[in-house]
Formats: C-alpha cells, sequence, structure tokens
C-alpha cells in the first residue's frame, strides 16, 4: 500500500512538472508570436517608406523637370 502512494505522489508531481513546463512553453510562444507580429509591422512600415520614397523621386525625376 505504501508503495502505491509513493508511486502517486510521483506520478502528481511529474504532472505538475509537465503543466508548469507546459504553461512556460505557452507564454514563450505567445512572445515569439508577438514578436514576429511587431516584426511584420515594421517591415511593412519600412516597404511603405520606401515606395513613397521612390514615388518621389520618379515624381521629381521626371514631372519637376519638364519646363
Amino acid at each position: 500500500m505504501n508503495s502505491q502512494r509513493e508511486a502517486l505522489l510521483r506520478a502528481s508531481d511529474n504532472t505538475s512538472a509537465t503543466t508548469a513546463a507546459a504553461g512556460k512553453g505557452g507564454q514563450i510562444l505567445r512572445n515569439m508570436a508577438a514578436r514576429a507580429f511587431t516584426n511584420k509591422l515594421l517591415l511593412l512600415l519600412i516597404v511603405f517608406c520606401l515606395l513613397a520614397a521612390n514615388g518621389a523621386l520618379i515624381y521629381v525625376c521626371f514631372f519637376q523637370n519638364k519646363k
């Protein structure tokens, strides 16, 4: 009876450790997803700025100098 009790206690400890590890893993995944989203937004901002700069350069080169 005592060995069964010890086995159940070990199983309970293992379950608690597994639950804690899963929670930590979930938090890490949420942080990674937030960083990926932030990186995508930053990338879109950079692309938009580059497109605006290209558009301004084309406007200045082709439409401003025609006098």
